[in-house]
């Protein structure tokens, strides 16, 4: 559905409760294992995956794995429906075999698809710092943050953080206040070549807001201005606007995702099942958004699965879903939009 009546006369988005904007980029998780805590970093190729799993062979280990015991095949078969639920999937090729990583569609702006990851990609800092800057929690300024660093090009040389999900590599990100980090693997989802190549390089808009009371449009209209926490004792400039690839989603693009014909209150009011039954980026859990809360240097919105937004300091290791631009000549070769049937891209 769109928020214009014409094409070409603005913004175009998707809303409403389930809308058919599922898009295949051609990115692929090519380690799935590793969302699976006790297969993390088990094997190095999908041949070793499914090697391991083949029951005819390694039904005893297989069995020990899992806390049982098998003393066949057939055992091991009969468990292994039960097995693969308690892994959250329904099929060894959902742990073995090389997934594709969905995306929905925001909508378009500048002639420009804008997307966000279907799934998170973990929980980071969107900031963190020393404990004498902001009491170790972090600064709220894009243009500098930790997770900016993390999902973009040119911090290769960090010593955390560096650029890892950009590369596809693993290493060491930031968690939680006092600039603390844990290891973090990004070999399987971060992005390939291929891809990069599609993702545009967009000015992202760092206004920010000083009430948790606000409608979509006025957080549209925040978002491009210039409220900023006024003097900030971290002595951190902070600015209107950030040019680079990958970001996170604003503030109006989660309000503006909901049905109005359902619910026309506030953001942050957005508890109510006809908000959130009603907004396809609603989540039953917590994510980032870019959007910097003005009256703490430290502060960042997030969505959340309470109530609608809130505001929290950026050292919180909340999801992650990125959002990026592709590329104006990126077109649609095929698909319906459904999950099943997502988008391709030509």
């Amino acid at each position: 559905a769109s928020m214009s009546t014409d094409i070409n006369g603005g913004d175009i988005r998707y809303y409403g409760a389930s809308p058919n904007n599922y898009i295949d980029i051609g990115h692929r998780d090519t380690k799935p294992w590793n969302k699976i805590p006790i297969f993390e970093n088990m094997f190095e190729t999908s041949q070793q995956c499914y090697e391991a799993a083949n029951c005819s062979t390694n039904y005893a280990t297989i069995g020990s794995l899992v806390g049982q015991t098998f003393t066949s095949a057939a055992q091991c078969e009969a468990a292994m429906p039960s097995i693969l639920a308690s892994a959250g999937v329904s099929s060894i090729d959902e742990i073995c075999g090389e997934q594709p990583i969905l995306y929905r569609i925001i909508g378009v702006f500048d002639n420009m698809l804008k997307v966000i990851s279907y799934k998170d990609i973990g929980d980071y800092s969107w900031d963190t710092s020393d404990s004498s800057v902001n009491s170790g929690y972090g600064i709220n300024e894009w243009s500098q943050a930790d997770l900016m660093k993390l999902l973009n090009p040119g911090y290769e040389t960090d010593s955390v953080n560096n650029s890892l999900y950009w590369n596809k590599e693993s290493g060491t990100c930031y968690s939680d206040s006092n600039n603390a980090t844990k290891t973090c693997n990004f070999t399987g989802n971060g992005l390939t070549d291929n891809i990069k190549n599609k993702i545009a390089t967009a000015t992202w808009y760092l206004g920010g807001f000083n009430t948790s009371g606000i409608y979509s449009n006025i957080a549209y209209a925040n978002e491009r201005g210039t409220t900023h926490v006024e003097n900030p004792a971290d002595g951190v400039t902070r600015q209107n606007t950030w040019s680079g690839k990958v970001g996170l989603i604003y503030l109006s693009d989660y309000g503006y995702a909901t049905n109005f014909n359902n619910c026309s209150i506030a953001i942050n009011n957005y508890s109510s099942s006809d908000c959130t039954s009603n907004n396809w980026l609603y989540i039953n859990g917590n994510y980032w958004t870019l959007s910097p809360f003005s009256v703490h240097q430290s502060a960042v919105w997030y969505v959340t699965s309470a109530d609608g937004v809130d505001g929290g300091n950026a050292h919180y290791g909340t999801a992650v879903r990125p959002v990026f631009y592709l590329n104006s000549e990126v077109g649609i070769a095929s698909g319906t939009g459904t999950s099943a049937d997502p988008y391709i891209l030509r």
